[in-house]
Order: C-alpha cells, then sequence, then structure tokens
C-alpha cells in the first residue's frame, strides 16, 4: 500500500477483457468498470488501481498525480466514472496541458495533470460530500513549444497559485466548488463558459435575445459515406469531406475531391434528403471538429432543376447538414458560427482527446442572437469574406509570381567565366557537421 503515486501511464489505449499482457493476473470482473464491458480504456481501469493502491489511513495522506487522456474527463459518457471519482477522492487540481505534450513520444493525445486525494471511506452519494474548492489550470506554455524548443513553462506559476489559494481567471487559472461542477471536469470547458458568460452578459446588457441554435433549425443530419470510405469509392458526384472546409469558413475543391456512384446519391437523397443551397455544414468531428461553412451561390456542383440551381452532391458522415427556419437568415447563423462567439462555443462542445467531436445535442448548448438586422450582417460578412479572399489570392499570386521570377532574372544576367568560377570553387573550406 502507498501513500503517495506520482505517474504518467500509458493512456488512451484500448484493454480486452483477455488482455493477458495488460491485465496480468488482473480480469474484468476485478474492475467497477470492466464487468460488463469487453473493453475498456486504460485510463479508467488505472485510476480504479490507484485507488486500490493508495492506503485508507488519512493520516497518511494518500494521494495520486497523475497523467490524464482528456477524453476520460470531458466525454458525456464519462458520467458514472466521474460520480465515482467524486465518491471515492478529493478532487485536488486538474491542470489542462497543450496537445503537443507528449508529442515526441508520437502521441498526439490531449491530456492534463489529475491531483486528487484518496477519501478513508467512499461516500455513497455525492450529495453527503461536504462542498469544497477544485483548482482548475490550462498551461499554455511548458518549458517547450508545439516544435520540442525550448519555451517558458507556466507550471512553477500555476503551482504558486496553487499553494496560495489565488487565481487569474482572464489566464485560465480559477477555483470552482464541487457542487458547481456539471458533468466534466477539463479546464477548458469551464475557462470557455467563463469568458462565453462574459459576452451573453454585455449583449443581454443591451437587450439581445440568445436562441438556442436547436429551436432556430428546421432539419439537422449527418451525412454519409459508402462503405469502406468515401476514399474509396468512385462515380460521378461530388462528396463533400472536412478536407474541403477551411478555417476560413469556405469550400475548398482544388485538390481534394471525392466521388460517389449515382444509386449511392439517390440514396442519399431518399434517406438523408437532398442539399440545397444555403445549407450549414459543420465538422462534427476530427481534427477540424468545428469548422463551418455553407453552401451558397458559389458552389461548383450545382445544376438547374425547374428553374432552380440544386447542389448535385452529398456530405460525409463526419459532416452536420443545419438547415435554418424561415424567417432565419442561414448566411447570417453562417457568419456568427464561424465569428469569434460562434467558434469559441463550439470548441466548448467538443468531447474526446486526440481527435474531439460533437454531438446531435451541440446545437441545444449553442446560443446565437437574433436581430432585425440579420440581412446586413450576413451581407458584410459575404462582402468582406469576398475581399479577405481576394487578399488572399492576390498574396498566394505575388509569391508564386516571385518564386517563377527568379529563373527568368537568373536567365537574364551575366554568366560567370570560366576563370571566374574556377577561381571561387578552389578556394579550401571546411563544412561544419552538426548531427543535431
Amino acid at each position: 500500500m502507498f501513500s503517495l503515486i506520482m505517474t504518467n501511464p500509458p493512456f488512451g489505449v484500448n484493454i480486452k477483457k483477455d488482455d493477458r499482457d495488460n491485465l496480468g493476473q488482473n480480469s474484468f470482473s476485478n474492475f467497477e468498470f470492466g464487468k460488463t464491458r469487453k473493453t475498456q480504456v486504460s485510463d479508467i481501469l488505472f485510476l480504479e488501481q490507484y485507488k486500490r493502491f493508495l492506503v485508507s489511513d488519512e493520516r497518511r495522506n494518500p494521494r495520486a498525480g497523475i497523467v490524464l487522456s482528456n477524453g476520460v474527463l470531458n466525454n458525456p459518457t464519462n458520467k458514472k466514472l466521474l460520480e465515482w471519482m467524486r465518491l471515492n477522492f478529493q478532487i485536488l487540481a486538474v491542470v489542462s496541458l497543450p496537445i503537443y505534450t507528449f508529442r515526441k513520444a508520437g502521441s498526439g493525445m490531449k491530456t492534463c495533470l489529475l491531483f486528487v486525494k484518496k477519501y478513508p471511506r467512499p461516500y455513497q452519494r455525492v450529495s453527503d460530500i461536504p462542498d469544497y474548492q477544485i483548482f482548475l489550470a490550462i498551461a499554455k506554455h511548458i518549458g517547450y513549444d508545439s516544435t520540442l524548443r525550448p519555451d517558458t513553462n507556466d507550471l512553477p506559476s500555476l503551482n504558486n497559485h496553487y499553494i496560495n489559494h489565488t487565481e487569474d481567471r482572464p489566464n485560465g487559472i480559477f477555483w470552482m466548488s464541487l457542487s458547481s461542477l456539471e458533468y466534466r471536469l477539463d479546464p477548458t470547458y469551464y475557462y470557455n463558459k467563463f469568458i462565453i458568460a462574459t459576452h451573453f452578459e454585455r449583449l443581454r446588457s443591451q437587450g439581445h435575445k440568445l436562441v438556442p441554435l436547436h429551436d432556430l433549425l428546421a432539419k439537422m443530419n449527418a451525412g454519409k459515406s459508402p462503405e469502406g470510405g468515401v476514399t474509396r469509392s468512385t462515380g460521378e458526384i461530388p462528396s463533400i469531406t472536412i478536407t474541403n472546409m477551411t478555417k476560413d469558413g469556405t469550400l475548398d475543391f482544388s485538390e481534394d475531391i471525392n466521388f460517389v456512384p449515382d444509386e449511392f446519391y439517390d440514396d442519399f437523397n431518399r434517406i438523408r434528403g437532398k442539399l440545397e443551397l444555403l445549407d450549414i455544414l459543420i465538422a462534427k468531428d476530427g481534427a477540424t471538429t468545428g469548422k463551418t461553412t455553407i453552401i451558397d451561390e458559389h458552389f461548383p456542383f450545382l445544376e438547374n432543376a425547374q428553374g432552380q440551381s440544386i447542389p448535385k452532391a452529398i456530405i460525409s458522415e463526419h459532416i452536420f447538414r443545419l438547415r435554418t427556419k424561415t424567417g432565419i437568415s442561414p448566411t447570417y447563423v453562417n457568419a456568427f458560427l464561424n465569428s469569434e462567439l460562434g467558434q469559441l462555443q463550439l470548441e466548448t462542445v467538443i468531447t474526446g482527446g486526440a481527435q474531439g467531436g460533437i454531438t446531435r445535442d451541440f446545437v441545444k448548448a449553442i446560443y446565437v442572437p437574433i436581430i432585425i438586422e440579420q440581412e446586413d450582417i450576413a451581407k458584410e460578412w459575404v462582402d468582406r469574406m469576398r475581399q479577405a479572399n481576394a487578399f488572399k489570392n492576390q498574396y498566394e499570386n505575388s509569391i508564386r509570381d516571385v518564386k517563377e521570377s527568379i529563373e527568368e532574372a537568373i536567365s537574364h544576367a551575366t554568366p560567370i567565366s570560366e576563370e571566374q568560377l574556377q577561381q571561387i570553387t578552389t578556394v579550401s573550406g571546411d563544412i561544419e557537421e552538426n548531427e543535431e
């Protein structure tokens, strides 16, 4: 039995119930979160082991400091686990780490540091636990950056805030009571909610009404891909994927275009419903979760049907399609979802570790200010995005012209003579080799 455990175990590993290499003499029947399952995430089984290994003698101050996959603390499916943690441990602190923290070890998993103290006896109900304060913080700098070069380190400062029970809420360092926690325990979620609340408070003070996105929609569904994935599919009907959705809120088909056959397109339209102009698309999972765009009149795959332009395409299973109710401008909603406040709300509803995602219920957690001048805001968004894209294209063309002009400039320059070249190349010099 131990009074202190400090651990950086293999996280995010799916362990099967008959995995002798990982379980040893253990079996899933020995774990509360394994007995009814065929597989379980290693982080969860480790948490149960820490409880077993720590002494129950409060005088010995049994504690654990754990590196944990962020998905364990922010996933809605882990509500029972978080309740179990509350009943068995006093949660001392949670520190969110950058996604590149373990890049040198080949991991892109989003992780955190969890610090807990074991109770001498587990509580039976969360309502029986005396309320206390939990330290939550976001470490933006950890001694090295995303390229693994030396960088500043926030951790000593965070430690001082913890010891002195101080906070710096605007910079993501704060305390929360156990009773105020929701179903999640990740600091970024609560920090974003704090920032969002300040935006909402300002808007409400100006008389604006904030409405759940769910209430503004007439239709919402995810896309679909052929069996085996759209990248292995062939056909003539384009499939919009998350790689076609840019960070600028536009669609780009200049490189990657995937296609599906006509029969799959017909099934998609029958089951999911045809795409329409001004449908809003949101990336629902993967590294680009939350990217938002709209199908407008510049969509390259339009067909004319009964005098109307209809998008002749489908969306993959990694995309949600939203269609707004009459009276709500889809372009305005798209513009808001691409705004700082819209993207902050979308970031807040993402759950998971390495590549997070959003569930269908996200539309109930996103709030949109409804105004009279929706079309004016929408027009300004479209105009300014066109200007920005024009500047971007002008910049890219200028860079390309510069690169192409080098060879042209060389061809018009004066060639060096054989004698001059020999003088240069015969001058001695050492090339310093550096293994790093």
